[in-house]
């Protein structure tokens, strides 16, 4: 390394600090605010859960709700109106 190349390796160091530096403060703020926590185990889960209602003739998605992963499954109501099960 010749010393023209050693004097911008220092000039361009900072320059490499900040730019990590605001790499690491995007990816802090990539994730969900609005997902919640929940723990199965040992293992810590964040995001949410997808809860689907599929027909009984055809296996397509009739209904879908989108929740929280903390919120219990027993508290989705996937009922459709006019059909019971």
């Amino acid at each position: 390394m010749t010393g023209e190349e050693k004097r911008l390796a220092k000039v361009m160091a900072p320059e490499r600090k900040r730019q990590a530096a605001e790499e690491r403060k995007c990816s802090r703020t990539r994730r969900s605010r609005d997902g919640t926590w929940t723990k199965k185990g040992s293992a810590s889960h964040f995001g949410f859960k997808i809860h689907t209602a599929q027909g009984t003739d055809l296996p397509l998605i009739r209904q879908f709700v989108v929740g929280t992963v903390s919120l219990h499954d027993s508290l989705v109501d996937l009922s459709i109106p006019g059909i019971v099960d």
